[in-house]
């Protein structure tokens, strides 16, 4: 009932009391009575409950600012201690000493404090220190945003150009779901002489691809003891668990958008044309290439590692006579079945130019990290969720080519 809730607690108790003494006399409806009688009950409990919530957040928010001040006085005992290399703290008239920020990113004890900020989701000491120290004494202020350490960012760039198959997709960060349009078909160019009839209006057919972003994730329970490592050994520890399987995921997602792409382009899809073949022969790499367009700048072939033995065993056969790669550099994915593995209809070879294939990350191409210090409390452990947003689509046509066991075998 609306009007309870402007009824203050004492009218609430007082108007029970009444109820109760209606419900003695021999006409009372006591069904109405009852009624009204669950609705004040229900609305005191609500009440109850908000202000034990509210108590609660109070004391949450006063044993976070306790523990958070511990911990500061915690990293300054260390740093004093002689652990993590202490950053000196300049006076204004000296601000041209300051350290730049590649400097501090470095630094251990700016390190330990985005490994503690990072456990906590407080990164008030980071901001400390980068105000404290920077040339720029207003860094880390404004959008709130904290620089990652030096290490951090460049184990994210390795873990790109390391992947073979990663660092050659096209990479975009356009917030939201992106829209890539693409030349479907076209009659092309001709050569006009002077004075001849007027060319006539060439014909173009363009599609569209919607890149939907979707959420690679990762979830891992580890002890607390784990969650005490600080600085590089808990970036290493993370970085490994995490990074590495994402990106391995992101491996996963190319090969199925190209094995799973149709066979000719439309207005809505890019096509990835198919040949058949039940065996490796010295030649398909070669029919592979000839269902290409010209401009591949960088084609590779994509297999798994049992399938290239395939192909040594019949170049052995033939007296190595036939580079059955026509030169091009071979990359290995297990997420492909081998040629003697593959069912038919499925494809189990990859040729062309990765280029293609676009991903499209709209926060980014870092993991980001949601820790769950409650839900195995029980089992003193703490949850980790890593996940990333990215869309994965093929966006350019004539690029790539499939080998697939034939359909009848």
């Amino acid at each position: 009932m609306e009007e309870l809730k402007e009824r203050t607690d004492a009218e609430l108790y007082e108007r029970r009391g009444v109820l109760a003494a209606e419900a003695e006399k021999p006409d009372a409806d006591l069904d109405a009575i009852e009624t009204e009688m669950k609705a004040i009950n229900a609305e005191l409990e609500q009440r109850r409950a908000e202000q034990q919530a509210e108590e609660d957040a109070l004391r949450a928010a006063e044993e976070d600012r306790r523990a958070e001040e511990a911990k500061r006085a915690e990293m300054r005992k260390l740093v004093a201690a002689g652990e993590g290399e202490p950053i000196k703290i300049f006076t204004e008239e000296r601000k041209q000493n300051k350290m730049d920020m590649k400097e501090i990113r470095k630094s251990p004890a700016y390190v330990d404090a985005w490994v503690e900020g990072f456990k906590t989701g407080k990164y008030e000491e980071c901001r400390r220190i980068l105000t404290d120290n920077a040339l720029d004494a207003n860094i880390g202020e404004g959008d709130g945003l904290v620089p990652v350490p030096t290490m951090v960012g460049d184990r994210i760039h390795a873990l790109w150009e390391n992947n073979e198959i990663l660092r050659r997709i096209r990479r975009t960060y356009a917030p939201g779901n992106l829209e890539e349009s693409f030349e479907v078909s076209s009659t092309g160019a001709v050569v006009h002489e002077e004075g001849a009839e007027d060319i006539e209006e060439e014909e173009l057919i363009i599609g569209t691809v919607k890149l939907v972003a979707a959420s690679l994730k990762k979830t891992i329970s580890v002890s607390k003891q784990a969650m005490k490592l600080r600085g590089q050994a808990f970036i290493d520890y993370i970085m490994d668990e995490f990074e590495n399987k994402i990106m391995a995921l992101l491996c996963y997602a190319v090969i199925s958008v190209i094995t799973g792409a149709p066979t000719t382009s439309d207005t809505t899809a890019v096509g990835v044309p198919v040949i058949e073949a039940a065996a490796v022969t010295l030649d398909i790499v070669a029919q592979a290439l000839g269902e290409l367009e010209d401009d591949n700048a960088e084609p590779v072939i994509v297999m798994n590692r049992r399938t290239h033995a395939a192909f040594k065993s019949a170049q052995l056969n033939a007296n190595y006579a036939v580079d059955p790669y026509e030169n091009l550099p071979v990359l290995y994915n297990s997420h492909l079945p081998a040629v003697g593995d593959a069912e038919a209809g499925e494809k189990w070879l990859i040729v062309g130019d990765l280029s293609a294939v676009q991903a499209n990350f709209p926060a980014g191409d870092q993991v980001e990290f949601i820790i769950d210090p409650y839900t195995g409390k029980k089992r003193n452990m703490v949850e980790i969720l890593g996940e990333m947003l990215a869309a994965i689509g093929l966006t350019a046509p004539g690029k790539l080519c499939t080998v697939a066991i034939p359909e009848g075998d």
